[in-house]
């Protein structure tokens, strides 16, 4: 990445300075450097894969960025690899997730069966009673059409309750 800045030194000469650097802690390094040297920042850019980025000169103030980066980035580290006291048992959590997903599998299972059983009740009463026409045919291609939209509803329940079961069982192994 390339920095490029201006500053005004202590004679209060305005000078421009680019240089070429592989991180972005040495530019916030070097910038602060030069604030504690007693120069002031005008003018702050950094160019990496032809995108430029301007960065506020009031930001630096002189104090070294390394070693607070370095520290918190160890910090980072350090709780990465540490696992969080509330999740020490993710699987428990998974299979009490799994099992209230079989629950309002069921439930909605239990509820297409109920309509479809209404519907199918309705249609067969149609069929019985209404005469021929275009009423009836109108109720009855009605019904059907329920009845086969409740039965697709009905079967991905099914499907989702076996894929359900199938993880819970994974799960308590």
């Amino acid at each position: 990445m390339l920095l490029v800045l201006t500053a005004i030194n202590k004679e209060t000469q305005r000078r421009k300075f680019s240089c070429q650097l592989n991180e972005l802690e040495d530019v916030f390094e070097i910038l602060n450097r030069i604030v504690a040297s007693g120069d002031k920042l005008t003018k702050v850019y950094v160019i990496d894969e032809d995108k430029r980025t301007d960065l506020p000169p009031s930001a630096f103030d002189g104090s070294s960025f390394s070693g607070t980066l370095r520290t918190m980035e160890q910090q980072w580290q350090t709780a990465l690899h540490e696992p969080e006291p509330g999740n020490l048992s993710v699987d428990d959590e998974l299979v009490r997730w799994n099992k209230q997903r079989a629950t309002l599998y069921q439930s909605s299972i239990r509820s297409h069966e109920l309509m479809i059983g209404r519907v199918e009740s309705l249609l067969q009463r149609t069929t019985d009673r209404l005469q021929s026409g275009p009423y009836r045919a109108h109720l009855i291609d009605h019904y059907q059409t329920l009845i086969n939209s409740y039965q697709i509803q009905l079967n991905r329940a099914r499907l989702g309750l076996d894929h359900v079961v199938k993880r819970l069982q994974q799960l308590t192994v």
